[in-house]
């Protein structure tokens, strides 16, 4: 993002949109290991931990939408690329990027249902894209929110959900 742009303009370098396609290509593909091989090995607690997964997926994405609309100051019409206000509550306060956490969650459980080597593999690689793809989400963010955003980096992981449940508990206290 240069300084002529505004602040809540979405500018993605190729490498940001290239990286995201493939991610997207790689959990369609991923789509067909739990139908082809379900329970290949026959490892059923594979299954059930896959289940959960998938569970907390739709958990966190819902969770999170929830909590960005109603808090992100998104202008009238725009959607939720377009936020004017760094959302640090709820979700947020435990990690950074919820939605990539949810992502990655349900990335890997396809692996889990279909207990087949080809599907860990390609699981491994759209987690790497993940993660890659919100440590360059982490660049924007500092340079829209500035310092602010640096400072939520310092408390926050990017996406270790059980990292940030346990900073979230331990400061309570």
């Amino acid at each position: 993002m240069t300084a002529k742009q505004n602040q809540s303009e979405i500018v993605w370098t190729s490498k940001e949109l290239i990286t995201s396609v493939m991610w997207m290509i790689l959990i369609l593909v991923q789509l067909v290991f739990p139908v082809l091989f379900f329970n290949f090995l026959g490892f059923s607690v594979f299954v059930y931990i896959g289940v959960l997964f998938l569970g907390a997926f739709f958990v966190i994405t819902w969770i999170s939408r929830i909590e960005f609309n109603q808090k992100g100051g998104i202008p009238q019409g725009k959607n939720c690329m377009y936020t004017t206000v760094l959302v640090q509550s709820g979700i947020y306060s435990v990690v950074r990027h919820p939605m990539y956490t949810a992502w990655i969650l349900l990335v890997l459980s396809f692996p889990l249902f279909s207990q087949h080597w080809f599907s860990l593999c390609l699981g491994v690689l759209t987690t790497v894209l993940i993660y890659r793809y919100a440590i360059d989400e982490d660049k924007r963010l500092v340079k829209k929110f500035g310092n602010k955003y640096e400072e939520y980096m310092e408390t926050v992981p990017r996406v270790n959900i059980i990292t940030g449940i346990y900073a979230r508990l331990r400061s309570r206290r």
